[in-house]
């Protein structure tokens, strides 16, 4: 399925009924990009696997370099025939709600820091970026996600921002494959809920695990900006922010605590 070179190895996984069909690479320059480049030839739930990733990025092009073996890197492939538009920025949601399972199965509490990050107190172990792709009157989304594993604080040195790793918090290495494959399980277990009861109970169980400073935020979003306090999530899963020109709704942004 590559013009950038073939996989390293190749895996399937069943999970229900989604199936993913792994392909994972040593050295990839991005995860998304790869997957947005070969998106006519690979089928729904591919996903693909980098142990380093050398110009991988987050939201508002921020870099994201994941290093041999000690990241876990991937893109899948999520078809939206059967999604509704209005819910198509839920995925991220979704993805980032099995991010916090998976941590959890480790003994590490997390958060959802709206709308895409995981935290552990106050310092990022994980970030995911969707990218809607339409290719021949079809739309999907590419999901990237990136979860620090075996990083050490010495990795963290010269960051702008708080960060840690599973490492670091467990005092313990892991081998990132069986991660992946535990992680997918559960994404699709979550996707396979939502197709029959929608996405209003993990937009509740979302809203209770979201990350809430005591102390007022700034949401910057392209050329708006709000401060305020933040109340949670309306139904759509878009962030309340009691301001002092009232609540406001905010469909996309970033959260900062940097006044």
């Amino acid at each position: 399925m590559s013009t950038m070179g073939l996989p390293d190895s190749f895996d399937t996984l069943q999970a229900g009924s989604v199936s993913f069909k792994i392909y994972r690479f040593g050295e990839l320059e991005s995860t998304n990009l790869y997957l947005k480049e070969n998106a006519v030839e690979s089928d729904d739930f591919s996903v693909i696997l980098a142990d380093t990733q050398t110009a991988g990025r987050g939201r508002f092009d921020r870099k994201w370099v994941s290093r041999s073996s000690r990241g876990l890197t991937f893109s899948v492939k999520i078809p939206l025939d059967t999604i509704p538009v209005e819910n198509w920025c839920n995925i991220t949601q979704l993805m980032a709600l099995a991010v916090l399972e998976l941590l959890e199965k480790q003994a590490v509490l997390s958060l959802i820091r709206w709308p895409n990050d995981v935290i552990v107190g106050t310092a990022k172990i994980g970030g995911i970026l969707a990218e809607t792709v339409t290719v021949r009157g079809k739309s999907f989304i590419v999901l990237g996600t990136g979860i620090n594993i075996n990083e050490s604080r010495d990795d963290f040195a010269n960051l702008d921002r708080e960060a840690t790793s599973l490492a670091i918090l467990t005092n313990r290495d892991f081998d990132v494959y069986p991660l992946l494959k535990d992680l997918l399980l559960i994404f699709a277990k979550l996707l396979s809920e939502a197709a029959v009861s929608g996405f209003g109970p993990f937009i509740s169980r979302i809203d209770t695990l979201l990350y809430r400073p005591q102390t007022p935020v700034k949401v910057v979003g392209g050329d708006t900006e709000y401060t305020g306090t933040i109340r949670g999530l309306n139904a759509q899963g878009r962030i309340l922010l009691d301001t002092v020109n009232g609540t406001v709704e905010v469909l996309s942004g970033e959260i900062t605590s940097r006044m």
